[in-house]
């Protein structure tokens, strides 16, 4: 950073004064590890990305988040993540002009170029608040007005995928640990994910006490403001949590936060102080000239007894008047906006009076409006009648536009413009004010875009940029002007309804939402579609408080998305009992694995034609200590939700690689088993090296292991799926596609896959015989499966009839409970024994 003088003002500070001229940078080509381990090792907060010298891009810890939060292989490239395009200042640009555009396009790093467009530096937020004083902070003394209220907390239990869906959702810069009373136990931030991703092991299997670091540095709720924030600029903090006397936390003070709210009286002192200086300068009118064009100030005189008023070429040219052309004081007020001109009075009429002159006003000049600061002191005669009047008058149209921008960005987003949740708040708290004194209602809409994740990932973030800003412009079709949209982070928006006579208003508010977005969106090129779930809360039916109804109508959102997405549905008491429910599984499901809860039963599958016994698949049961035996149906969406699946699903596969090879050396059987892959499983980018990994261990033939993949898994980044299909395939392992006929697979997609078989879902197998439809589906696809020289297997066989049907339409092997139902390991080996069998050879 360029060295200035301790006693340089602010007012005179430009960005080569600040910038860092050390430029980390890298090449498109860096894959994302590398770019993580350079901004580890570092300890920086950001990577350039340089083209043939040339800026491309630019990658911040706040990227890595996401990456993390979104399992962005680590292999990726950086040209395909970066940030583009960068935002960019001159050297020569001014401190306060630089800082109110960092604020205000919410950005935490400005790349400074030079007069050839070449970069030269770099200034991030911790280089603005090293030239920041105290001073600054004087009209913010209430340090529990300023703190964020709205925390992401977690036990120490949890795992770092969460705190990643925490970060990325509430849009926070780290996530504290804390005992069930709130003390914090430690925190981890944005600084700490280049080097959690440079560990390359799942979010999902590091718990939060492994990654947090402490202590958690604190300051008491009775602290001032000034006191807070000049701890954070002593001691370098990024983050101050705020507690009660307790020691519990009730809100934090971060960084951005606090240079966020210094932005609302930096641009306003830089200014200041100049005129403070001007005036000393005015007062000698051999600097008057030199003044005015430093400042770009004028200045006028006023004999207040002869009526007469003189301006500088300054003054004439900020109104729009010919030079020289004589003034009075009433001309001067008939160039005043009429809505003005009485405050203008009133400050002249204290002025007279002894009181200080120092007002704002409008101006009109050339038919545009320009805002003025005027201000002057009176000098009186021994009687205290007034003489003169020396003042200066300067042009603050820019400097209140800055100001309005910077407060705007604090309560807007800034991808949408819409309110953020700060204003959604206050926009909540009248209208309950006015539904109160009304008899009224109002309903809060929690929207969640469905499927919006899949056309990020696709087509880019810039795509999903222009997406949401399209279906924030529907939602606005949908509402009325005195409602409320707001846009609370990611894909997730809130829409305020107000005055309401009864909930039928949100009924039809909802389904006329879901209507509009039903309708294709042209995106960059793209016809693309998607829909929305909607979680309904009402006041004062759901609760008066914003925080229990958001959290309600976040809980009827999910319930929406279980029922198929693409619907409504309003918080009932009983949704708020399953969320509690859930969230008690997921805390015993964090122990089950530990404590030895799980196991697996294993359901045969047989051959049609001889009914000769074919091999097992897998199933997880969770025989809980307290829940008694937890059905999947119940348990595995928790787990998935969670990112407990990870971990869960690793168990479930060496399980049942070893009891596999127990059947092989205990009885001599060579029984080939299935075990399902969950979505996240195969995504994770690591299911290659855990396979291998396992069968290594547990010493089974590849051969004798099938890993099922569900249709709906092959549908997204499928070049990456092939990838990792083709190199599991070549360890020897079997591959299979679960619940085809769900799904929208292609048959030149299927034919480039290595899978061997295809087991139909039992949702066609049930209804097959009596329904038409289901039956012609199912011989459709034993017909496409034969014709690419797949085996076909039907699950959920529950009658001799069905099983019957099957044969003779060709289908090759069956699963269900006509053929057995799942058993534990001994009694399907006393099963193999019984029928006098041996289990197939394993295949190559």
């Amino acid at each position: 950073m360029t060295a200035v003088s301790g006693m340089t003002s602010i007012s005179e500070l430009k960005v080569i004064d600040i910038m860092s001229r050390e430029i980390r940078h890298v090449a498109p080509d860096c894959l994302l590890s590398e770019a993580a381990r350079q901004m580890a090792d570092g300890r920086i907060s950001s990577l350039l990305v340089l083209s043939e010298g040339h800026l491309a891009g630019i990658l911040t810890e706040h990227d890595v988040v996401r990456f993390m939060h979104d399992r962005v292989a680590a292999d990726t490239p950086v040209s395909r993540l970066m940030s583009a395009p960068v935002l960019t200042a001159s050297a020569d640009l001014d401190f306060a002009s630089a800082y109110t555009l960092a604020m205000s396009r919410h950005v935490r790093h400005l790349v400074v170029t030079g007069a050839a467009g070449e970069v030269v530096g770099m200034v991030s937020e911790t280089d603005f608040r090293s030239h920041l004083g105290l001073r600054l902070l004087r009209q913010l003394d209430n340090l529990t007005a300023i703190m964020e209220r709205e925390m992401p907390l977690l036990t120490e239990d949890a795992s770092l995928d969460e705190g990643l869906k925490l970060m990325v959702h509430k849009g926070a810069s780290y996530v504290l640990v804390v005992d069930a009373g709130r003390h914090p136990l430690g925190i981890v931030t944005e600084r700490d994910m280049p080097s959690l991703l440079s560990r390359a092991t799942p979010a999902t299997e590091l718990p939060m006490r492994t990654v947090m670091h402490g202590p958690v540095q604190v300051v008491d709720r009775r602290a001032s403001f000034t006191e807070a924030a000049g701890r954070m600029f002593d001691h370098h903090l990024r983050h101050l949590a705020v507690v009660d006397e307790t020691g519990a936390i009730i809100g934090m003070l971060t960084q951005h936060r606090l240079l966020e709210q210094i932005g609302f009286t930096l641009v306003e002192d830089a200014w200041r102080n100049l005129v403070a200086s001007q005036e000393a300068l005015l007062r000698s009118e051999e600097n008057l000239n030199r003044a005015q064009a430093v400042a770009r100030t004028g200045s006028w005189y006023l004999n207040i007894q002869a009526g007469r008023l003189e301006w500088s070429a300054e003054t004439y040219r900020m109104f729009g008047v010919e030079p020289d052309m004589p003034m009075t004081l009433d001309d001067l007020i008939r160039r005043i906006l009429p809505d003005d001109r009485e405050p203008v009075l009133v400050a002249w009429d204290g002025a007279l009076h002894g009181e200080p002159f120092d007002v704002e006003h409008r101006i009109l000049v050339d038919g545009e409006v320009r805002w003025v600061q005027e201000r002057a002191e009176l000098s009186f005669d021994p009687d205290g009648r007034p003489l003169f009047a020396v003042g200066t008058v300067q042009d603050v149209t820019d400097l209140r536009l800055a100001r309005q921008q910077v407060e705007f960005m604090a309560h807007h987003d800034a991808l949408t413009r819409l309110p953020n949740r700060i204003l959604a708040r206050d926009r909540f708290e009248q209208a309950v004010t006015m539904a109160a004194r009304e008899g009224r209602k109002v309903a809060l809409l929690f929207l969640d875009l469905d499927n919006f994740k899949t056309i990020n990932d696709t087509l880019g973030h810039q795509a999903g940029d222009h997406l949401l800003q399209q279906v924030v412009g529907r939602l606005a079709e949908a509402v009325r002007g005195s409602d409320t949209i707001s846009r609370q982070g990611g894909d997730e928006f809130l829409v305020i309804l107000t005055a309401l006579p009864d909930e039928n208003g949100a009924d039809a508010v909802a389904q006329h939402i879901l209507e509009d977005l039903a309708r294709p969106f042209v995106v960059d090129g793209h016809e693309l579609h998607t829909s929305a779930s909607i979680g309904i809360s009402v006041y004062p039916d759901d609760g008066a408080e914003f925080d229990t109804l958001l959290k309600r109508a976040d809980m009827a959102m999910y319930s929406a998305k279980e029922f198929g997405r693409a619907t409504y549905r309003f918080f009932t008491e009983e949704m708020n009992r399953h969320a509690f429910e859930r969230l008690q599984m997921q805390n015993r499901l964090r122990h089950a694995l530990d404590e030895s809860e799980f196991l697996l039963h294993y359901q045969p599958q047989v051959d049609l034609k001889s009914g000769r016994l074919l091999g097992v698949e897998a199933l997880l049961r969770w025989q809980s200590k307290e829940l008694g035996m937890v059905a999947p149906g119940r348990f595995v969406p928790v787990a998935e939700e969670s990112g407990l699946i990870m971990p869960i699903g690793t168990w479930v596969l060496r399980e049942a690689c070893r009891q596999a090879r127990a059947w092989r050396d205990e009885l001599g059987l060579a029984i080939p088993v299935g075990v399902n892959l969950s979505a996240l499983q195969f995504r994770r980018g690591s299911l290659v090296a855990t396979v291998a990994e396992v069968l290594d261990e547990t010493g089974l033939e590849p051969g004798l292991l099938e890993l099922e993949l569900t249709e709906t898994m092959l549908l997204h980044d499928t070049e990456a799926v092939r990838a990792a299909m083709d190199r599991i395939r070549a360890l020897g392992v079997q591959m299979s596609i679960d619940d085809f006929g769900t799904g929208y697979s292609s048959l030149s997609y299927l034919k480039r896959l290595p899978v061997t078989r295809l087991k139909i879902d039992q949702s066609f197998v049930r209804d097959m015989i009596a329904d038409d439809d289901d039956g012609s589906i199912v011989r459709a696809i034993i017909q496409m499966a034969h014709s690419l020289k797949l085996t076909v297997i039907a699950e959920g066989v529950e009658t001799a009839e069905q099983g019957a049907w099957l044969a003779r339409e060709g289908c090759d092997q069956a699963q269900g409970y006509h053929y057995g139902r799942p058993m534990p390991a001994e009694a399907v080996a006393a099963r193999f024994a019984r029928r006098g069998e041996t289990a197939r050879a394993a295949a190559g």
